[in-house]
C-alpha cells in the first residue's frame, strides 16, 4: 500500500489524478490522504467515493500560506510519496507580487518544506509546473524542450498580470529544484508541464461561472457567447486533462521519471477547431458562429519524447477531448 499526498484533489486536474490514484488496476494501491482548504470540499470528494476505504482528508485552509501542510504530513503518517497539483492559474491582480508571484511560490516552498520537517519517510513528489516555464514571450525558438527556461526577471514579473503569471510559474519551479538539491536530495521529484488543459470535468462544479480557465473557452461557445462571431485564439497548445492526470500517476510510479521535467502537449488548436467539432453536437448548432476565420499556426513545436517514453503517455486527439468536454457541461446548458 502506498501512502500518498494529494493536494488540489477537488480541482479540474486533481479530481482526475484522483480518480486514477483511487480506481487503478495497476499493481500498486493507493491511499490517499487529501488536503483541501474547506471542510466541504473533502467531504463533497468522500461522497463521491463512498465505497473507497482508502480515502481521507485533511483540511489546510489557504495552500499559499507557508506553513499550512504541515498539519497534512502530521495527520496519518507515514507518508510514501506527495503529489501537488494545486496551482494558482489566474491574471486578476492588483498587486502583482502578492497576488499571483507569492502563493505560486509560497505553495510549492511550503510543501517541499513539510516534507523535510514531518514526512522523512517520503521519496517522491510530483509537483505542478507550467508550459510557461518553457516558453521565451521575447523571442520563440523553433521547438520547446525540457532544457529550456523562460527568461523572464522579477522585475518584467512585476509589470503586468501576463508577465507576473510566467514569472509565478517560472520561480516557483525553480524554488523546487534547488530545494529539493540544497534541502531534500533524498526526495525524488519530477514536475509535470502542460499548457492549457482541456478536457471532461468530473469535480464538483456548482455552474458554468466557476469552469476552470482552458475550459471557459468552451463553455462560452456552449453558452452562445461566440453566437455573433469567434475571439481570436488565445492560446493554442493544449493536452487533454487525463493525459495530464496520467502523466502524474506515472512519474510516481516510473523511478526513470526521477529528476524529470515533463512538458505534455496534445498539439494545437484555435477557435475555428472548438466550432468545427462542436457543430457536430445537433444540441449546439443554433449558439455557434455559421463560420470563424482560420488562424495561423504559429507556435513552436514541443518536445513531448520525454513524456511519451518515460511516462508512456499517449495523447488524446483534439476532437475527443472537446467532444467529452461538451458531454460533461451538457447538463449546465440544456
Amino acid at each position: 500500500m502506498t501512502k500518498v499526498l494529494l493536494t488540489g484533489g477537488s480541482s479540474f486536474i486533481g479530481a482526475h489524478i484522483l480518480e486514477i490514484l483511487l480506481l487503478s488496476v495497476l499493481q500498486l494501491i493507493y491511499n490517499v490522504v487529501l488536503a483541501v482548504r474547506t471542510e466541504s470540499k473533502g467531504q463533497e470528494i468522500l461522497n463521491a467515493y463512498p465505497k473507497s476505504n482508502e480515502l481521507s482528508y485533511v483540511v489546510t485552509g489557504n495552500f499559499s500560506k507557508l506553513g499550512v501542510f504541515d498539519n497534512a504530513l502530521q495527520s496519518d503518517p507515514p507518508f510514501d510519496a506527495v503529489i501537488h497539483s494545486a496551482s494558482p492559474f489566474h491574471f486578476r491582480s492588483t498587486d502583482h507580487k502578492k497576488d499571483i508571484l507569492e502563493p505560486a511560490i509560497n505553495g510549492i516552498v511550503g510543501i517541499l518544506k513539510a516534507i523535510k520537517q514531518h514526512a522523512p519517510s517520503a521519496k517522491k513528489v510530483v509537483i505542478t509546473s507550467s508550459m510557461a516555464t518553457v516558453m521565451k514571450p521575447f523571442s520563440a525558438p523553433v521547438k520547446y524542450t525540457a532544457e529550456d527556461w523562460n527568461p523572464v526577471t522579477e522585475e518584467q514579473a512585476l509589470s503586468n498580470s501576463g508577465l507576473a503569471y510566467l514569472g509565478s510559474k517560472i520561480f516557483a519551479e525553480r524554488s523546487a529544484w534547488e530545494f529539493i538539491k540544497k534541502e531534500l536530495p533524498s526526495v525524488g521529484l519530477a514536475t509535470i508541464n502542460p499548457p492549457a488543459v482541456l478536457g471532461p470535468v468530473i469535480h464538483h462544479l456548482k455552474s458554468l461561472a466557476d469552469i476552470n480557465t482552458s475550459n471557459a473557452v468552451i463553455a462560452d461557445l456552449m453558452q452562445g457567447k461566440w453566437k455573433n462571431g469567434a475571439p481570436l485564439t488565445f492560446t493554442k497548445l493544449w493536452v487533454d486533462v487525463r493525459d495530464v492526470a496520467l502523466a502524474y500517476v506515472n512519474a510516481l510510479e516510473i523511478p526513470e521519471a526521477v529528476g524529470r521535467r515533463f512538458l505534455l502537449n496534445g498539439g494545437y488548436v484555435t477557435n475555428a477547431d472548438y466550432v468545427a467539432i462542436a457543430k457536430k453536437n445537433p444540441l449546439l448548432k443554433d449558439k455557434l458562429p455559421e463560420t470563424v476565420d482560420k488562424e495561423e499556426i504559429t507556435d513552436p513545436e514541443v518536445d513531448i519524447e520525454l513524456a511519451k517514453e518515460i511516462l508512456d503517455i499517449k495523447f488524446r486527439s483534439l476532437e475527443e477531448s472537446i467532444t467529452d468536454t461538451i458531454t460533461s457541461l451538457q447538463r449546465f446548458v440544456e
